[in-house]
């Protein structure tokens, strides 16, 4: 069985090393002084606990002319601070005393599982140039930052596994780059047809909303969302049946729909999905019979069809699927 609580850093590994290497180069550089920015560094470094400020040794008034060898930073050409990445390094604070105003040129703000709380601050919303956003694995709270639609350059946004709770707002439509967005295990709530259709004119290619608290059904309009390849809504409060226009994601690589409340049969649809690799449609109350579509998902590896209340023969086609490695139907 497939956990789908911690899943959404380990996904993101692969995507954000891509982003942040590839989509993160600066067109421009904004002329701001190195002394701007070592200062806002260190403002932020004193505001710290001790302990969490042991671990930024390397950021002391000393080395502020080098500020580009501080620990966790990356530098463009011009030796501007383009870059604050730290993953699993206990920081234990917030980020309200970081002025996000004098570092102008950041393209990635990347803090996993740092231990960092509170809420984010609104400055964040200046930087123009931001592309990479991963603030993961912490314990952040408070609403979806609105401010962060002002972000056009986002291309990656994950604030999954904290506190955040509260409806996906508005302005995230404006997010018109955005490919990839994380919001895994948090309490975010609402109806799941008022975030899709807010999120349904973004180039999303990834979208995890999996362990929250949505509820309602997934809308039709979930077809147009031809560029996704990865789609998780697991360990909701959906329910409703699977809509058929589903089968028209032919780009879908995982299809994670379990532990929630869906009913009815699985759609006929689901064959349409030819590039699909994993489907796990486990702990909801889907019936009727496997649909023999099923086994023109010739590369699926993963199918969880357990804790359902299907009935029927399996199709004897799926005996002919050479790249199923796992198929689960405990509980039906």
């Amino acid at each position: 069985m497939i956990n789908s609580h911690k899943f959404g850093h380990f996904l993101s590994t692969t995507a954000l090393l891509f982003l942040v290497t590839v989509h993160s180069q600066p067109s421009s550089t904004v002329a701001v002084a190195p002394s701007t920015e070592a200062n806002a560094l260190l403002g932020w470094k004193s505001q710290l606990p001790n302990q969490s400020r042991a671990l930024l040794s390397s950021w002391n008034e000393s080395s502020a002319a080098s500020l580009c060898s501080w620990e966790g930073l990356t530098c463009d050409a011009w030796r501007s601070v383009t870059g604050l990445n730290f993953s699993h390094v206990a920081i234990n604070g917030t980020l309200q005393g970081l002025n996000f105003l004098s570092l102008p040129n950041l393209t990635a703000i990347v803090f996993i599982n740092c231990s960092l709380s509170g809420g984010i601050p609104s400055t964040i919303s200046n930087l123009s140039k931001l592309t990479t956003d991963d603030l993961g694995l912490n314990s952040f709270s408070g609403g979806f930052p609105a401010f962060l639609g002002y972000i056009t350059s986002l291309q990656y946004l994950s604030l999954s596994d904290n506190c955040f709770t509260g409806t996906i707002p508005g302005s995230i439509s404006t997010l018109t780059n955005l490919t990839y967005l994380n919001l895994n295990g948090n309490e975010f709530s609402g109806d799941l047809s008022s975030a899709i259709r807010l999120i349904g004119s973004l180039p999303l290619q990834i979208l995890i909303l999996a362990s929250n608290n949505f509820t309602g059904s997934i809308p039709s309009s979930i077809g147009e969302l031809t560029k996704l390849t990865h789609l998780y809504l697991s360990t909701n409060m959906l329910s409703g049946s699977i809509p058929t226009e589903i089968g028209n994601m032919s780009s879908l690589v995982k299809l994670w729909l379990q532990q929630n409340q869906f009913n009815g049969p699985i759609p006929l649809e689901i064959g349409k999905l030819g590039s699909l690799w994993q489907l796990d449609l486990s702990q909801n109350y889907l019936n009727g019979s496997i649909p023999s579509a099923v086994s023109n998902l010739t590369g699926l590896s993963y199918l969880y069809l357990y804790a359902n209340q299907l009935s029927g023969v399996i199709p004897p086609d799926v005996g002919n699927m050479q790249s199923l490695y796992t198929f689960q139907l405990l509980s039906n």
